[in-house]
């Protein structure tokens, strides 16, 4: 192998930004490898209390994060 195809760093594809999703990132930011994250949506939604939100015991920030800030941290 020639000393470029050595370098070149992995490229991991990461669907969807549920639970499953943002733990792999947790995991693979440790790792030398490029992650995308891919979801259609640009939040994270922690639907264990969507029926607190509906009763008004919470409002939407409390259970609701971009991905960027809680992949950036």
């Amino acid at each position: 192998m020639n000393d470029l195809n050595e370098r070149q760093r992995h490229q991991v594809v990461v669907i969807g930004g549920g639970f499953g999703g943002l733990e792999t990132v947790r995991q693979l930011k440790k790792a030398e490898v490029d992650i995308t994250l891919i979801d259609r949506r640009n939040f994270h939604t922690f639907q264990a209390l969507l029926h607190q939100l509906a009763k008004g015991g919470l409002t939407p920030a409390n259970i609701v994060a971009r991905l960027y800030s809680i992949w950036s941290r």
